[in-house]
This record gives C-alpha cells, structure tokens and sequence, in this order.
C-alpha cells in the first residue's frame, strides 16, 4: 500500500513536522554523505558524482532555508516566527552566487558546463569546505536551534547533534 501523501498545502504542525523528518532530515544526510565521499575519493568519476549530489542536496537545502513561500514548496518560512524568520533569512545572500554555481555545475547542457565555477572565471571551487559546506551545515544548525521545539523529532535531536560535534 502506497504511503499517505502529506497534504502540504494545509501547513498543518503534524503535516510540517513530517516533512522536516522525512525530506529536510534526508537532505541534510546525504549533503553530508556527499561531502565526506567528495573528500575521501580520489577517483575523477567518483569526484564528479559526489559533486553533483553535494550540490543537488545544497540547492535542495538553500532553497528550504531561505527562499520565500512558493507554490506547493516547503520553506523554513513556515516554522519560525515572523522575528526569527527576517534575522534568518538574512543569511540568504551569501548563497546567491552559490545558487548560480549550483546551477551551472549540475546543469550538464550548458557553455557553463566547462567550468564548475562561473563561466570564465578559473577559481577554487566555491563549495570547497571553508567556503560552502562548513557555513550551510552552521545555517542548518542555526535553523535547528531556532526550531520550536513542537516541531522537533528525534532524528533531528540527533542530526542536530552530530552537526555540533563537527
């Protein structure tokens, strides 16, 4: 028997918290896996996959954490408070560029494409650790930590946990 669609459209606290435990916990797993595999592998083709999985599960994250209501899309915007969602969101900008590399490094049919930077220009990969991946896994647990508690699961506590020993 196929599972339950979640009816995202009534925003209902039962319905939000199973997103964030089943889809936004997912997200941040394996943007986490991918990093790790990304640094461990010394393989091109290996290189090339994990790359690409680290930046489908960041945009996935991104657009979660700091993008407006839109459509049938969940954002974070409906779990915080109006005050902590505007001091959270502030820390949108800093991904803009990152959005548009995102993009270009996934979109395989692009004059993009030959870079994994912006068109052009010959610079370390953005999502490099100290740049990218280290500052969306602090933003993750911030988010976490602004969290109301009515929406917090166990696998969050934990996930919430193994960010804060990294």
């Amino acid at each position: 028997m196929a599972k339950e669609k979640i009816n995202y459209d009534s925003k209902n606290e039962q319905d939000l918290k199973d997103y964030l435990e089943e889809h936004f916990c997912y997200e941040v797993e394996k943007l986490i896996i991918s990093n790790n595999k990304l640094i461990e592998t010394e393989i091109k083709e290996e290189k090339h996959i994990f790359l690409e999985c680290l930046c489908l599960h960041a945009r996935n994250i991104i657009e979660f954490l700091f993008f407006k209501e839109y459509k049938n899309y969940n954002r974070a915007v409906y779990y915080l408070n109006d005050e902590d969602w505007k001091n959270f969101s502030n820390n949108r900008e800093k991904y803009n560029i990152s959005i548009k590399n995102i993009n270009n490094t996934v979109a395989h049919l692009t004059f993009c494409r030959e870079k994994t930077t912006l068109c052009g220009q010959d610079k370390k990969l953005e999502w490099e650790n100290e740049d990218f991946f280290i500052p969306l896994l602090k933003d993750i647990k911030q988010f976490f930590d602004i969290l109301p508690e009515k929406f917090v699961s166990l696998r969050i506590k934990k996930l919430k946990n193994s960010l804060e020993k990294n």
